[in-house]
């Protein structure tokens, strides 16, 4: 196995940018690439979508480390790859790819209060609250038709909600009030939410415009900004 810090494939040199290269160690073994350790200073990280493996106690206590996501090309999250982030509130699990979870991956992670996930429940050992022993007020929303949640619940004790806010486009729910464009978004109570604008659907680029939390069961946004615009498109994505 080979410590790097670029690499190479058969086809010529895979760019990283330099402030990439300054926070994270990597490894590699064949095909896989193992994150090794990160060195940065926060708060928030988006892990590489070449990263197959986050090593053991490869975030332990790296000081200010807030937010994290976690890409869809990762399959193991090894022990303690978090334990000791005692900063860290959010974490965002990208698709269903993950088939190992080690001991205490979040251990002491005191202020974790939500797990984003995007595709099915990861596996978990069976062993009450071994990979997720966290505190008791945190919570995993989940994308609506995935599935294996009811058995995380049970073998983490994490509170599991779905996320499913749909944008009401009819009864009123789509209109200019104020002279703001708005229109209603409905959901779980205590759901939260982003809003997030483009102007070029082809060009995949989108801005946040707001960030809220369903308190009563729904929420009117208003885009002050609107006439700004030609034309704008919105989505409601998770945080």
């Amino acid at each position: 196995m080979k410590m790097f810090h670029a690499w190479f494939t058969i086809c010529g040199l895979f760019a990283v940018s330099p402030d990439l290269l300054a926070q994270f160690t990597y490894s590699t073994n064949g095909s896989v690439i193992t994150l090794v350790s990160y060195t940065g200073a926060g708060p928030g990280v988006t892990i590489s979508n070449f990263v197959s493996i986050i090593a053991p106690e490869a975030f332990t206590d790296p000081g200010t480390l807030t937010s994290v996501s976690i890409p869809s090309s990762v399959v193991s999250i090894e022990d303690s790859a978090f334990g000791g982030c005692t900063e860290l509130s959010s974490v965002t699990i990208y698709g269903s790819s993950i088939t190992n979870i080690g001991p205490f991956a979040f251990s002491d992670c005191w202020n974790l209060t939500s797990l984003y996930f995007t595709g099915n429940a990861p596996p978990v050992s069976g062993q009450l609250n071994f990979e997720f022993p966290v505190p008791a007020n945190v919570t995993a929303y989940y994308l609506v038709g995935n599935g294996g949640w009811d058995t995380f619940a049970t073998l983490t004790l994490v509170r599991t909600v779905p996320w499913n806010p749909p944008i009401l486009t009819n009864n009123g729910g789509i209109a200019i009030q104020s002279n703001q464009f708005g229109f209603t978004i409905t959901g779980s109570t205590n759901l939260p939410i982003i809003v997030e604008a483009s102007t070029n659907l082809a060009s995949g680029a989108w801005t946040l415009v707001q960030s809220c939390t369903i308190t009563n069961g729904s929420i009117y946004f208003t885009d002050p900004a609107w006439t700004n615009y030609p034309s704008r498109f919105y989505k409601v994505a998770l945080p």
